[in-house]
């Protein structure tokens, strides 16, 4: 299996937005948070901040609404969706 540079772009990308991920130790707070208040504050300092008007319980609606627009992102800068697509699969049940 060689080099498929139909890929490199995509990789790239990934790579770029991997840097804007919940790194381990915000992840670490995020659990030890002794409630969605908590949660909500860890959570507004990285980009996954809660819009104004959605409350400290709605933080998973957010971070399931960041999954979805990760998927859309990659699913349109693919040069192949369908193979990148088995990546989601575990999330699709």
């Amino acid at each position: 299996m060689g080099f498929d540079g139909r890929f490199a772009y995509v990789v790239g990308r990934v790579r770029a937005l991997e840097n804007r991920m919940i790194d381990q130790a915000r992840f670490n707070r995020m659990i030890d948070a002794e409630g969605p208040e908590e949660l909500a504050r860890i959570l507004s300092e990285t980009e996954y901040s809660l819009a104004r008007d959605l409350g400290p319980e709605r933080y998973e609606d957010v971070i399931d609404g960041e999954l979805a627009r990760v998927h859309a992102l990659i699913e349109s800068i693919s040069p192949d969706p369908v193979l990148t697509g088995v990546f989601r699969a575990r999330h699709d049940f």
